[in-house]
Formats: C-alpha cells, sequence, structure tokens
C-alpha cells in the first residue's frame, strides 16, 4: 500500500472518530467542511472548567504534509483568553501547535482533542508550570480579580452556543438578555433602577455553578 493510500485510509478512520466517538462528543462537535479539505478539520470544543463552561470554541485542527511523522497545528477561530492558549496576529493558537511532548506518530487526533481540551480545563494558574499565554500569565499574578474578568467578558461577548448546553434559571437568562441589550456596559448597569444586590448580580458575567 502506498503511504498516499494509508494517509487516506486513516484520515477515513480518524474523522469517523470525531463524528461517532461517545466520549468525544462530550467536549467536541465535529463540524463538516463544506469547502472539503482534507487537512482542514473543523469542530467546536465545550470545556467543562468554569468560566468556560458556559460557551464553545471553535477549532481548526491543521495537519501537515508530514502528517502524522509531525503533529497537527490547532487554531482557535474564537477569540479566548486562556493561560494555556496563546494569541498572535489575532488569531489564537492551542497548547500543541508548536510542538507537544506526548504526540507520537500513533496519536489519533480524537486523543489529541482530549488533550487539549483537558488543559483548556485547568484554569488554576498555580497548577500550570508552563503556562503557553505570558501575558494572561502576568496578568493573572498582577490582579486575579481582573483577569477573571477579562476572561469571563471575552467568553460572554465572543464564545459559541453549546449544543450540551444545560438548562438554565429564569434569573440567569433574564441576566444574559439584560447585559447584552446594554451592551455588557458596568456603567449602565449601575445606573439602572435597582438595588445595589441585584446590580452587583448583574455586573457578574456568570454564575459560579
Amino acid at each position: 500500500m502506498t503511504h498516499s493510500g494509508f494517509l487516506s485510509r486513516r484520515l477515513f478512520s480518524e474523522i469517523d472518530r470525531l463524528r461517532n466517538d461517545p466520549d468525544l462528543k462530550m467536549c467536541f462537535y465535529f463540524e463538516d467542511n463544506e469547502n472539503y479539505d482534507s487537512r482542514i478539520i473543523n469542530g467546536h470544543i465545550s470545556p467543562r472548567s468554569f468560566p468556560y463552561k458556559y460557551g464553545s470554541f471553535k477549532v481548526k485542527i491543521i495537519l501537515p504534509m508530514e502528517y502524522p511523522l509531525r503533529m497537527p497545528g490547532i487554531e482557535f477561530l474564537t477569540p479566548i483568553y486562556h493561560l494555556q492558549i496563546k494569541s498572535r496576529d489575532n488569531k489564537f493558537f492551542g497548547l500543541c501547535c508548536d510542538g507537544c511532548e506526548d504526540w507520537r506518530p500513533t496519536t489519533t487526533l480524537s486523543q489529541l482533542i482530549k488533550t487539549v481540551v483537558s488543559r483548556t480545563n485547568q484554569t488554576d494558574a498555580t497548577a500550570i508550570s508552563k503556562p503557553k499565554n505570558l501575558g494572561a500569565y502576568q496578568h493573572y499574578v498582577r490582579d486575579k480579580d481582573d483577569y477573571w474578568k477579562t476572561v469571563m467578558n471575552m467568553i460572554e461577548k465572543h464564545a459559541c452556543r453549546r449544543t450540551d448546553e444545560p438548562i438554565i434559571s429564569l434569573k440567569f437568562m433574564t441576566k444574559r438578555i439584560i447585559r447584552k441589550q446594554i451592551g455588557y456596559d458596568s456603567e449602565k448597569i449601575n445606573q439602572l433602577s435597582l438595588s445595589i444586590s441585584l446590580q452587583q448580580y448583574l455586573q457578574i458575567p456568570f454564575d459560579p455553578n
């Protein structure tokens, strides 16, 4: 069998797994590529950690010509602020795009995606020995509260809806609607004729539980 024939069979098997793996479906939604390019795979990852669990994030998996000897690149198409995801030229890149110590030619795309989701779920800066986004890490060290405010504002404004979005409370749904209508403007929230406790509730984009 030629190398191209082997590669075609492997890609067919990999894409079938991306579509049908029940475990992967819990954290990744495969998106069919209308302008089909066998070396570009699109989908959405759905983290489970707070506050990233409130959205999904579109990613593009780019298979190099040397695949599977060389690992794929992962580009986040949805803006995201995360210690493990770096930004360059207004593009956001996953932790594995510049090399990953765990990559082997036998590593499947499903395993790679699960690794990316797992590390996206890592939000505790003290548990991350080598943050990929040094700017975000310095922001976290300098002002932890402002860091999380930036994270949540970006999720609220840019994240996609989840396909597994849980039923949310009427109170939280109302907060989402109000914040969107006033353009997520904190000053406008303070001008609303509401009690101080309700104003404070509206200032926080997401409920912690």
